[in-house]
């Protein structure tokens, strides 16, 4: 999968997480988020000292980290909501943190449509990859039964589409957010951690 999406900085933090993580397991070890987000970002800086500067790399990494260190949390502050809410509630939340001084940067504004959206459409955009799989592995195969689940698929991910554009368009979907330097991102990072 990695190497058909062409290995952009956002693939390879997840090819190296996940190989990370079956490494552990191979040895017995216990998988840690925390670390192999880590060791990642450094292995890929060691290689490619540039990527500090790709978008790519800088909003992968951050919104990870902030899945990685602030989802748990959040999701148990989060309590007075069904689990279910919670958790995709949380997921959203704990990304925005950690891409927030990123999307200031170069965006300048914070999706609010996206809490939303995680409750809505990420559980139907899971299954849309998990029936891709599945289309993949069948039209080798049965091409004709392949072909009907990607059919299907499309039709999905057109559903998708389109309500991430009727959310989007929703007054008040997004709101404005001045431009954070490097400084103030420093100094929101330092109390987002003393805070959490």
């Amino acid at each position: 999968y990695a190497l058909l999406c062409g290995l952009t900085p956002p693939v390879l933090r997840s090819l190296v997480m996940g190989l990370i993580a079956l490494l552990a397991l191979s040895f017995q070890r216990e998988k840690d988020a925390q670390h192999a987000l880590l060791l990642s970002a450094f292995g890929m800086l060691v290689y490619e000292p540039t990527l500090l500067y790709d978008l790519s790399f800088q909003l992968s990494f951050s919104s990870t980290a902030g899945l990685v260190f602030l989802n748990e949390k959040t999701a148990a502050n989060m309590k007075f909501l069904p689990l279910w809410m919670a958790k995709g509630c949380a997921v959203t939340i704990s990304a925005q943190l950690g891409v927030l001084p990123f999307t200031a940067w170069y965006f300048n504004s914070l999706s609010i449509s996206s809490l939303i959206a995680n409750v809505i459409i990420v559980p139907l955009i899971e299954g849309v990859v998990i029936l891709g799989l599945l289309g993949a592995a069948v039209g080798m195969a049965v091409g004709a039964a392949g072909n009907i689940i990607m059919v299907i698929c499309s039709l999905l991910i057109s559903v998708v589409v389109q309500w991430a554009a009727w959310l989007a368009a929703v007054p008040g979907a997004k709101l404005y957010l001045p431009p954070i330097g490097i400084g103030a991102g420093a100094v929101y990072y330092i109390l987002l951690v003393w805070m959490y």
